[in-house]
């Protein structure tokens, strides 16, 4: 059974599904895909992706999965278009961030970040995305792109090598020859382990052979090989089912639509008042501590009560308002029943005031947060906390005009997640804390300067660090000394991190700094 590509001008019908199942192919690029796949998941480990210290490392492997991927849907015929290059603009310049700034905090949720977004623009460059535009749809395109299409294909990196040697039976009994060896490779290994240890010379000969090999870490190589294993599966499965369009129609935009239509089923009366009653609570509670709750807005302080217990009084119960007037808001829209395709007035009306109670909250929320900021400094949680509230107000804005006039509001918010996702991973965080910390208090707005903060943070601080040392006039000795001391704690745990690793750890920040570079295994 032969199996192509679908045309251009079949790329985007997916309401089809197949009675069958479709054979994997076996084509030379295929084979190809799948030993690329298999050295991909050796150095998913080896290179650190998931390290905390890993910079290069992370950088090259995506570098090199893109590229991988960039090359094999080329040689299959499938063309980049304006969606898949945006797409892939933003997989490149999340892969960056880790070999400038090197680890930290934010590290784990840019990998999960950078690893969905190639996902995406594989679907977008093959065309097996749920809808053909940008919306609220990407939603069920992450579910398939994540999930469904990587493990309908996972074990293809094995089984599409089936079609090797049908003409020529030595083929097929040189590959099975070379998986049984592969297999065996764990035996061997416990099998010369086990020798080394019953007879001295032996274990002398294998010492020699290993150093002259270069194989002093065969065995973590081995481990690392085999643990690479189901990363090499899952992303061979999303590409190559995108690529042939197998498995990636297990969801469409009619079955997403018809499943959303469906849940349609909740009275009017069990929506509409809870959200009247939440903006009658929300009114009142404004009206009763408008006083309060906008002092920050003029800056000024409450009565008897300081900046920290004024900024940290109630701002994470106005966060978590502001997440729960977002979740009631989905779900309206999810479950309430239409007579109509619309989106009924009433609850727009009532949605509309919901959204502008939660701008205001956010906006309060904001301003003692700012108002903390600026009598002790910045800090990780606080800058995360004002992005957090920046991301509500941007999609709160844009819920607010779709409320007023309706319009595909998922690809507004849909770009601005990503763009200020970008921003934070671009941020420097660590060099952002350390910068406005250290000047302010130059400038006598901090009267107090957290170096032990700074001490356990990335190799960003280390300029603003010696900053305080050698810049005598503006800081007392006893600031410069907690600095050294915090300076002196940060070597040594780089000294400490830098003794057995490799040049994955590599990052331009920690270069800039004369940080001394890792060395290879």
């Amino acid at each position: 059974m032969d199996y192509t590509l679908e045309t251009n001008a079949d790329l985007f019908q997916s309401t089809h599904t197949p009675k069958k199942r479709v054979p994997y192919l076996g084509k030379a690029s295929d084979m190809v895909l799948a030993v690329s796949m298999l050295a991909l998941g050796f150095f998913f480990w080896e290179w650190g992706v998931f390290d905390y210290f890993s910079g290069l490392g992370r950088t090259l492997f995506f570098l090199c999965a893109i590229i991988i991927c960039f090359v094999y849907m080329q040689v299959n015929g499938i063309k980049q278009n304006a969606k898949s290059l945006t797409a892939l603009a933003v997989c490149v310049a999340g892969s960056l961030p880790f070999v400038i700034y090197g680890g930290y905090p934010l590290q784990t949720a840019l990998v999960l970040f950078d690893c969905a977004f190639c996902l995406i623009w594989v679907a977008y460059s093959c065309r097996t995305t749920i809808a053909g535009r940008l919306s609220g749809f990407i939603v069920a395109d992450f579910f398939n792109q994540i999930l469904i299409v990587p493990f309908y294909n996972f074990l293809g990196v094995f089984l599409n090598y089936k079609g090797l040697g049908k003409k020529d039976n030595k083929g097929r009994h040189l590959l099975w020859g070379i998986i049984g060896i592969a297999a065996a490779i764990p035996v061997i290994v416990l099998v010369i382990s086990l020798l080394m240890q019953a007879d001295a010379n032996f274990d002398h000969a294998m010492t020699v052979i290993k150093k002259a090999l270069h194989l002093e870490n065969f065995d973590i190589y081995i481990l690392e090989f085999f643990l690479g294993l189901p990363v090499a599966c899952y992303i061979f499965g999303a590409v190559y089912g995108n690529s042939r369009k197998r498995g990636s129609d297990k969801i469409t935009e009619s079955s997403s639509g018809s499943a959303l239509a469906s849940a349609h089923k909740l009275p009017a009366a069990a929506v509409y008042t809870p959200v009247a009653i939440l903006n009658l609570i929300y009114l009142i509670f404004i009206g009763v501590m408008a006083s309060y709750l906008f002092s920050a807005l003029a800056g000024k302080l409450p009565n008897a009560l300081t900046y920290a217990q004024y900024a940290r009084h109630g701002f994470f119960e106005l966060c978590g308002i502001a997440a729960i007037n977002m979740c009631v808001l989905i779900f309206s829209y999810c479950f309430i029943k239409r007579n109509e395709k619309e989106y009924p007035r009433p609850l727009r009306i009532l949605s509309s005031v919901l959204t502008a109670l939660t701008i205001l909250l956010g906006v309060v929320a904001m301003s003692k947060l700012l108002l903390y900021i600026g009598a002790y400094g910045l800090s990780r949680l606080r800058i995360y906390s004002l992005w957090f509230i920046i991301l509500i107000l941007f999609v709160c804005v844009i819920l607010i005009i779709w409320h007023i006039r309706p319009f595909n509001a998922g690809k507004p918010i849909v770009i601005v997640t990503v763009l200020l996702f970008l921003t934070l991973f671009y941020a420097n965080t660590d060099g952002l804390i350390a910068r406005y910390n250290v000047t302010q208090y130059e400038k006598g707005q901090l009267k107090k300067v957290d170096v032990e903060m700074m001490a356990d943070m990335s190799d960003a601080v280390v300029p603003w660090l010696d900053h305080i040392i050698k810049t005598g006039e503006s800081f007392d000795i006893n600031l410069r000394l907690q600095a050294q001391s915090a300076l002196d704690s940060h070597n040594k745990v780089t000294r400490s991190r830098n003794e057995d690793t490799t040049f994955s750890t590599w990052n331009i920040t920690s270069a800039s700094q004369g940080i001394e570079n890792p060395k290879r295994r």
